[in-house]
């Protein structure tokens, strides 16, 4: 058996706490029998580290600076506020318990002030407005029909539809250019080892006959004696400074 921890809204109320059973489905079910509307569940040791990842994000900062919220923060706050919508609670109290539940700070700031300009009198819609880097004009314009026409909730559903088909797409295209990219590397690293290795002994051949080279053959000869000398040296060193910086975001991104 496994422990989990769980979040979610019982008789118009936010609960949690934990539950034991053989897998996630098992809980799922268990709370569902409970009449329990799961908004999370996680395993207990997930939870912790997420916790402590939580701290560490609280006190601030990756290496390059303050981290803001992702798409993956959207699409998760966007999945609860709906469930929770469409489970009847005021829209100022569920904005109240997804601001104390979610995971990335950045995501809470949003929240909290999306929740004080509701508060204060301000339209949903409006409310979102205030932030078009992680609110599109899709999503915003739904939410206005959704206040127009009553039925917040049906309109919700179709933004979290609509950012999982995006997600979707975007992986698909992720998928369809890695196979180029990767034979576009072996075609540079085979290029390169040509060069290095295989041309210098075709030029020492051509150096004996005292002939005059053409000049196609005169530039390969050329390129190899750049990379054979410090130019070669320049180029990986400043490939090897080009692959770090564009893994540092990924692996800060897979750390939270």
């Amino acid at each position: 058996m496994e422990a989990f921890t769980y979040k979610g809204i019982s008789d118009g109320k936010y609960v949690d706490g934990e539950i034991e059973a053989l897998n996630v489905d098992e809980a799922s079910h268990k709370l569902k029998e409970q009449k329990i509307i799961i908004t999370n569940i996680v395993r207990t040791s997930k939870k912790k580290k997420t916790e402590e990842k939580g701290k560490k994000k609280a006190k601030g900062s990756g290496l390059f600076g303050k981290k803001k919220a992702k798409v993956e923060d959207v699409l998760i706050f966007s999945k609860q506020f709906a469930t929770m919508v469409k489970a009847g609670l005021p829209i100022l109290q569920v904005l109240g318990m997804l601001r104390d539940q979610l995971e990335s700070p950045a995501m809470q700031e949003v929240v909290e002030d999306i929740r004080k300009s509701l508060e204060g009198g301000v339209t949903l819609s409006k409310c979102f407005e205030k932030y078009p880097e992680l609110f599109d004009n899709v999503y915003v314009n739904l939410i206005k029909a959704g206040e127009a026409s009553g039925k917040l909730d049906v309109f919700l559903l179709k933004i979290v539809e609509a950012l999982e088909k995006k997600e979707a797409i975007k992986k698909k295209i992720k998928s369809a250019l890695m196979y180029p990219g990767i034979m576009f590397t072996v075609a540079i690293v085979v290029s390169a080892f040509m060069l290095v290795k295989v041309v210098p002994v075709f030029a020492k051949m051509y150096e004996g006959m005292g002939i005059q080279l053409p000049a196609a053959t005169a530039t390969i000869m050329a390129m190899s004696d750049f990379l054979r000398g410090t130019g070669g040296t320049v180029l990986v060193l400043s490939s090897i400074i080009f692959f770090c910086c564009i893994q540092i975001p990924y692996i800060e991104k897979r750390k939270d």
